[in-house]
């Protein structure tokens, strides 16, 4: 398992661990996995861009949702919608560090 470090929003270090390398000119989307509980509950997406195993700065991306009944995306932030799981990835996108796993519960409580 491969360790290294990028820098979140240019200042904040954050420890990333990852199977294989990143290749050069790739994107990392972070979190890799993300648990929203509750309707219109939101969490900023931050994409981080890579070039030959090294950050390089924030990318400017689209994403897209699986399953919009599930999130919605506005911008860089992912907003619940309904119950169930989806993957949120940059549009276009193979790359499987490009995508965020993501698991919505408690959409259909009224608090």
């Amino acid at each position: 398992m491969l360790y290294r470090q990028a820098r979140v929003f240019g200042f904040l270090p954050l420890l990333i661990t990852s199977v294989a390398a990143i290749g050069q000119d790739e994107i990392l989307l972070l979190p890799s996995s993300l648990h929203l509980d509750g309707k219109e509950t939101q969490h900023a997406v931050l994409a981080e861009r890579f070039s030959s195993d090294e950050a390089v700065g924030i990318a400017d991306v689209q994403l897209t949702s699986d399953n919009p009944d599930v999130v919605r995306i506005d911008g860089m932030t992912i907003r619940s919608v309904g119950n169930g799981e989806t993957v949120v990835r940059v549009a276009g996108s193979t790359n499987a560090a490009a995508a965020i796993q993501v698991k919505v519960t408690g959409a259909d409580q009224p608090f």
